[in-house]
């Protein structure tokens, strides 16, 4: 149910008694009548915002009516989070970190057990479809996946100072305790709640904190993203590939995160709400492979095949592609051989030919290395699977000469052409 700065709730979850609650019922309208009718819990003194305490309480007290509205896409991140207070250590975060939100209509004590799970959209980033209603009071929960304990999940709303047992030691002080540019607080038996309160229209927050550093990725997440920073994005419909004209498939989640949202100009640009963790597993050629917006359209949410084989436009997925104004450098190069590719490895194609001299030249130690005679400028034509993509050495050996196959569809290894490959 939805309260006011006068009508709270306790915030704690209460780990080893259930108190029974007796008092006045709350003043309730007509559309929550039917579901209230017997339900008897305090009527809370409250506190502005400034943490006054007002003098009474009266049926002419001014109070936010709940207003119904349509699903929306609430997003949590955790860029600037005050991860100190978690009580956990959320390494990696991909994975390892859960989270879920909670509101006072799905839990009057928020408890854990009664929140709405959150889809992680990328290292750090959750979003979940909830239809919240004005005025509703709601906070997030952090959690170590695979374990749920008393005191393991940790939620960013809560008590000021530790007190009874709606506030243990260690759950306080909440994160958000005394942050009233983003809570509303709350006064019951001496214990002094914060909380958030829906405006009727934001639906970004970060866990812990009022700040706002939307898209950014927490401590942690760095440390095993391949994403690479690329000059900027295109968007390619067409019976074509990104590396066709001479752009790159992004085949990395998160790097396809920063694309949607650069492209789109919503730094929450997220992915599509039926998508699997890690993207889509549709390895057929029915799908695009990569980073996508169905129809080209920005608007959209992202969708990621990875393991996809169709080109850009296949049933009107089209790709969403990096784009370099010139050769990247790389920390160092590898030769791969196999049916496999150098982004199932970590790793880049190389697809310009400037960079594909400078690999060879590094992998030989023959700073004059060159392409075989017979290569036309900018490289073999063949488009086919039947020629190995990218840069690469026949048979590996870098005393041969090098030889480039932009447009060939062929995996590493592909009549003995061994993959170059960039390592960032």
């Amino acid at each position: 149910m939805t309260t006011t700065p006068n009508e709270s709730v306790p915030l704690i979850a209460r780990k080893e008694e259930k108190l029974a609650w007796r008092g006045s019922r709350f003043a309730l309208g007509a559309s929550a009548a039917a579901l209230a009718m017997g339900v008897g819990i305090f009527a809370l003194s409250g506190l502005s915002k400034g943490g006054q305490i007002p003098s009474s309480l009266s049926s002419s007290s001014s109070r936010i009516e709940p207003k119904l509205g349509a699903a929306q896409t609430i997003t949590l991140g955790t860029g600037c989070s005050p991860l100190g207070t978690v009580s956990f250590d959320p390494t990696t975060w991909t994975g390892v970190v859960g989270a879920k939100l909670i509101t006072n209509s799905m839990s009057t004590d928020f408890r854990f057990e009664n929140a709405l799970d959150m889809t992680e959209t990328s290292c750090g980033q959750y979003s979940v479809e909830y239809e919240m209603v004005q005025g509703e009071q709601f906070g997030f929960y952090l959690y170590p996946i695979g374990n749920t304990t008393d005191g393991a999940p940790v939620k960013d709303i809560g008590c000021s100072d530790e007190g009874d047992q709606r506030c243990p030691d260690p759950s306080s002080p909440a994160a958000l305790a005394g942050m009233t540019a983003c809570t509303t607080a709350f006064e019951e038996n001496g214990n002094t709640f914060y909380n958030r309160v829906f405006d009727g229209s934001t639906t970004s927050y970060q866990w812990g904190t009022c700040d706002s550093c939307a898209g950014e990725a927490p401590q942690g997440c760095e440390a095993t993203s391949s994403a690479t920073t690329y000059d900027h994005y295109e968007i390619l419909e067409g019976d074509v590939t990104c590396e066709s004209k001479g752009l790159v498939t992004i085949v990395d989640i998160d790097e396809c995160q920063v694309a949607g949202a650069t492209l789109s100009g919503d730094p929450n640009k997220g992915f599509r709400y039926d998508q699997p963790e890690g993207g889509y597993t549709d390895s057929s050629s029915s799908r695009t492979r990569g980073c996508t917006f169905h129809s080209g359209n920005v608007n959209n949410d992202l969708q990621f095949f990875p393991n996809a084989q169709g080109a850009c436009g296949t049933s009107n997925f089209d790709c969403v592609c990096g784009a370099t104004s010139s050769a990247t450098t790389y920390d160092h190069y590898e030769i791969l051989e196999g049916d496999v590719t150098c982004e199932s490895k970590g790793w880049v194609t190389i697809v310009d030919i400037d960079e594909c001299q400078v690999a060879g030249a590094t992998l030989s130690g023959d700073p004059n290395k060159g392409f075989r005679y017979d290569q036309p400028e900018g490289g073999y034509t063949d488009s086919s699977s039947s020629r190995t993509r990218g840069c690469t050495f026949h048979s590996g050996n870098v005393n041969n000469d090098l030889q480039f196959f932009p447009n060939a569809q062929g995996a590493c290894g592909t009549s003995n052409f061994d993959c170059v490959c960039g390592v960032k």
